[in-house]
């Protein structure tokens, strides 16, 4: 298990619904600490990043994204070095995947995490053919979504955020 609940386990990835209308970001960021084995409720998460409470919760604004490589450090007491991407192209995700480091993906007005990736030997041979995500998305609120495969080339993708343990 990569965190502490038991109903909705899944071997390697958990999704987490977003508890608010707003809080895919708060949602995103419980997902990758998860897998990381930082435990932290929705509420906390909100509360570090000032973004209200169940009952008035308010969404991340674009001037503060950053936040989130702050806050992923943070809340692992330095334990995990965080990045951002602006402008991800496909071959980020791909490295990181490949190194077994989900992302945080933003897109334009939400946020949802990255899994995994599939793209077709056309694509390898420069003929065209299909690059896609594995995109853990935590709308709708208190469910989310597991997207198999979400096409890359089709998508705009503001920001990228990443994180791997920190070596001493």
């Amino acid at each position: 298990h990569y965190s502490g609940r038991n109903t909705d386990h899944h071997v390697c990835y958990e999704l987490r619904g977003q508890e608010t209308s707003v809080w895919c970001v708060v949602a995103s960021l419980q997902m990758l600490l998860d897998f990381y084995r930082y435990n932290y409720s929705q509420s906390k998460i909100a509360d570090q990043l000032d973004l209200g409470t169940l009952a008035n919760p308010s969404g991340l604004p674009y001037a503060r994204v950053g936040d989130v490589v702050t806050q992923l450090q943070v809340m692992s007491s330095s334990a995990l070095t965080a990045s951002m991407t602006t402008g991800p192209v496909f071959g980020d995700f791909v490295s990181e995947l490949d190194q077994n480091r989900p992302l945080i993906s933003f897109i334009p007005g939400h946020s949802r995490t990255v899994a995994g990736y599939t793209e077709s030997r056309f694509v390898l041979l420069g003929w065209g053919g299909f690059r896609g995500l594995l995109v853990y998305d935590p709308w709708p609120p208190n469910a989310g979504v597991i997207t198999r495969w979400e096409n890359f080339d089709t998508q705009t993708y503001q920001y990228a955020y990443s994180a791997k343990v920190t070596t001493i």
